[in-house]
């Protein structure tokens, strides 16, 4: 089995985007992550996201340069990249999605100021009402 990479990035809704848009974005997420041996989160508060993703280095990399290039958001961020723990964090989830009940980049950099990034998703995690994967 290959090592597991994993990506954690923050982005702002872009400013001719629409809220609305995350439903089409988590659709197609799911299908395509599905086919690329993908899985993870993706974290919405209205006008901020954080996305966790996990899986082979080379399939990550290329969804971050599509991601990159999607003008839905703005502003990314990676706050982690690197290998992961066995196994998945988000097996069976080619894409979760879930509504931050708190500020995500107010919590990531609250949690940043005395802990690892990842930690900070911790944080974040916690105060999220989760959808499981189709």
């Amino acid at each position: 089995m290959s090592e597991l990479y994993m990506m954690m990035y923050t982005s702002l809704l872009a400013l001719d985007a629409s809220p609305t848009c995350v439903t089409d974005v988590v659709r197609k997420s799911r299908v395509n992550n599905a086919r690329d041996d993908i899985s993870g989160i993706l974290i919405f508060d209205g006008m901020a996201f954080c996305q966790y993703l996990e899986g082979g280095a080379a399939a990550v990399g290329a969804l971050m340069k599509r991601l990159l290039a999607n003008g839905r958001h703005t502003d990314v961020t990676i706050r982690f990249a690197g290998s992961a723990p066995m196994p998945r964090r988000f097996d069976g989830w080619s894409m979760a999605y879930g509504l931050a009940t708190n500020e995500i980049l107010a919590t990531i950099a609250a949690s940043g100021r005395q802990a690892t990034p990842l930690q900070g998703f911790e944080a974040l995690l916690s105060s999220v009402d989760r959808e499981p994967s189709v």
